[in-house]
């Protein structure tokens, strides 16, 4: 079966292999979702083919800096994400908010509750 970039790419490896989700699923998904985002692809989990299984292996084995390898400004929020407890059921939300608004900052402008991609090329 080979892997479906548009789905599976935003997914935690757990999820792909249909295993009990938990916050840091979630919150893996965001940040592949951002990653994909901010840089345009999600490259980093690409394999010489579409195998599933060496997409999974290769979202287990990735450091958040390699995730981010092409957005550096989101490698703080990615490590977070990653030091979350695979079976935690409580997360501190407003610290991966504060995460995303240093991102923000840095780009020189407010959180304002909106986000406009045209501002931040990189």
């Amino acid at each position: 079966m080979g892997a479906n970039p548009l789905i599976n790419g935003f997914s935690s490896a757990n999820a792909m292999e249909n295993g009990p989700l938990y916050p840091k699923d979630d919150m893996l998904s965001l940040a592949y979702l951002l990653v994909f985002l901010a840089s345009g692809n999600l490259d980093c989990f690409k394999s010489g083919s579409n195998n599933i299984t060496q997409v999974i292996n290769n979202k287990k084995m990735k450091t958040p800096k390699e995730v981010t390898k092409n957005c550096k400004n989101l490698t703080e929020f990615v490590e977070e994400v990653y030091a979350i407890e695979d079976t935690s059921l409580k997360v501190d939300y407003r610290k991966f908010k504060f995460e995303l608004e240093k991102v923000i900052l840095n780009k020189n402008r407010a959180p304002d509750g909106k986000f406009d991609w045209s501002h931040y090329p990189e």
